[in-house]
């Protein structure tokens, strides 16, 4: 590059680094749950790379595809983008927001975006893949993927690695956001050995100063160079530029502190994991990097001996419960239910297959991970688990009935999942024992019963309330356990009212709808209407926005029981 030029285009990724950055700051105040920390790390290698390779190319097999599988740092390619023009600025308000393309993590809907991302490594295979894509098709363009260091304790994202190696793709280039750090604090220690490790796997290793726009630069020139696999390293530091959180494993400047007026079904979690420790000398909890984000932390902090963090790594984490199993302990694997199901395969061989005693906790479940969107928000996970032999599904209601629902099973041997929300949890329950198997009668009627899970059933008490003053008369049970399933209450409830109505912060494919229906077809056939999320999720400010969007409210409830009803 001559050096004139080279000059000009430092100057101006710094102009659109500092600007982008600005707009950073400002995002975290509009929204508290925006990934500053990780996108301020990640904003100069973005800028660096929209200003310098062919990303806007209308000939897919001319331009380059920029790859941000590291998909929390979305803020800062929305922030670059804004500046390069490629969306409104007055979009970045809306960040966040259902109806914005701008979501937690990228998707495609975004010009310029190839990979929708989200799911950690899952975008560094899919790089791999479209180089092989383009290599088979001729094309001339590269695919430039941002990985980050926390990422790669996922093993896919070394199959990943391993194949570009061994098929020594030189239009991959693999770029590196090292800032030592993730969200429980810093990245493993066996990565001070990751540039020997890339080497050894056959990649040649270019390291730079990723927030130095000139280093950025050659780094990449020098790499275009290189005839086979590549990897550049840039050493960032999470949070550049904020000082309240630069250098630290915190994401925002501002915590969110949970929804207004409704208890925390995490924060529950993490009490009765506590008071388990204390009843349970041979209980452990193993965690993949949210022990802070799940409250396993707690558990930590008191039995740090009986503390197993793995890192990000879900099936590794599976692996690990179940041999804690066979050794004859009581292990608790505790993770996001999104990404507990990335190791359903392991429960599935291993815990379920050899009925092994290991609790499998999963958090932020259904919508409650609203700000991340529809990468983090599992609405399959009932229908996965619940399909497992030996396998008990719980869904607890709210806070209180979370807590008892740990306890209950520390008691119950054999494999479990337990559905948990994030801090949108309502109280419906009362102060009576918790029982595995057992549905509970909130309400009582005569007309329709209204049958849910979770803490959507505080729209069908509200629901039921409504019904009552239309002079119809709604009985409303809560299915805290839908595996096994309490058949004898929903047939009586069949019986009694003739028409049966579910309710679930879940696909209707699989989830408490088709539970039930399996239970009514079989038993006493009734007619039944299922209310639950079709497709995936969305982005949002709270979670009650997004059951408003998702049209999970008491409103639709009153709207569908009315209609089964009347016969229509």
């Amino acid at each position: 590059m001559v050096k004139g030029a080279r000059a000009n285009l430092v100057n101006k990724i710094k102009e659109v680094s500092d600007r982008a950055r600005s707009i950073l700051t400002g995002l975290s105040l509009i929204d508290p749950h925006t990934h500053l920390g990780s996108s301020l790390s990640s904003l100069d290698i973005l800028a660096t790379l929209y200003l310098m390779v062919n990303a806007f190319d209308e000939d897919p097999l001319k331009r380059d595809y920029i790859i941000l599988s590291k998909g929390h740092a979305a803020p800062a390619l929305y922030a670059i983008l804004s500046e390069l023009g490629v969306i409104n600025k007055s979009e970045l308000m809306m960040i966040n927001e259902p109806w914005s393309p701008l979501q937690g993590h990228p998707e495609t809907k975004l010009p310029t975006v190839p990979v929708s991302t989200g799911s950690l490594a899952q975008g560094l295979s899919t790089a791999v893949g479209l180089a092989r894509g383009l290599l088979a098709k001729g094309a001339s363009g590269n695919v430039f993927v941002v990985v980050g260091d926390g990422e790669l304790d996922e093993g896919q994202a070394w199959e990943a690695l391993m194949d570009a190696a061994e098929a020594r793709l030189s239009n991959l280039y693999v770029i590196i956001d090292y800032n030592g750090v993730q969200l429980d604090g810093p990245v493993r220690g066996v990565k001070a050995a990751l540039v020997d490790m890339l080497k050894a796997l056959g990649f040649a290793v270019i390291e730079c100063d990723g927030h130095d726009p000139g280093e950025l630069i050659d780094a990449l020139i020098q790499a275009h160079g290189v005839n086979g696999p590549k990897a550049i390293i840039a050493r960032t530091i999470r949070g550049r530029g904020v000082s309240e959180i630069e250098g630290t494993s915190r994401q925002r400047i501002l915590d969110d502190g949970g929804e207004p007026g409704f208890g925390s079904m995490r924060d529950a979690v993490g009490k009765a994991l506590l008071e388990a420790g204390e009843r349970y000398r041979d209980l452990y909890v193993i965690t993949a990097d949210v022990g802070g984000s799940t409250r396993a932390i707690w558990f930590k902090e008191k039995y740090p001996d009986r503390y197993i963090d793995v890192g990000i790594a879900e099936q590794h984490m599976i692996g690990v419960a179940s041999g804690l199993a066979i050794a004859g302990l009581r292990p608790v694997a505790i993770a996001f239910s999104m990404f507990v199901m990335r190791a359903w395969e392991q429960v599935r061989n291993t815990v379920a297959r050899m009925n092994l005693n290991v609790k499998i906790i999963g958090t932020h479940a259904g919508l409650s991970d609203y700000a991340d969107g529809a990468s983090h928000q599992v609405l399959e996970d009932l229908s996965l688990m619940r399909t497992l032999p030996n396998m008990t599904v719980v869904v607890p209601a709210d806070p209180n009935e979370a807590g008892k629902a740990i306890l209950a099973l520390m008691e119950h041997q054999g494999p479990a999942y337990v559905r948990i929300g994030r801090d949108y949890g309502p109280r419906i329950t009362g102060d009576g024992e918790f029982r595995i198997g057992r549905a509970t009668v909130l309400r009582d009627g005569d007309d329709v019963a209204i049958v849910g899970s979770g803490p959507v059933l505080w729209d069908a008490l509200m629901a039921a309330e409504e019904l009552g003053k239309l002079g119809v008369s709604a009985m409303v049970i809560n299915l805290s356990t839908l595996k096994p399933i309490d058949a004898d209450t929903i047939i009586k409830a069949a019986k009694k009212t003739g028409a049966l109505l579910t309710v679930e912060e879940h696909s209707t494919t699989g989830g408490v709808g088709s539970a039930v229906a399996e239970v009514v077809a079989q038993g006493y056939p009734v007619p039944i209407r299922m209310i639950g999320v079709n497709g995936f999720g969305r982005s949002g400010r709270s979670t009650r926005q997004l059951m408003e969007y998702m049209n999970l409210t008491h409103r639709r409830i009153v709207e569908e029981a009315l209609r089964l009803v009347k016969g229509e």
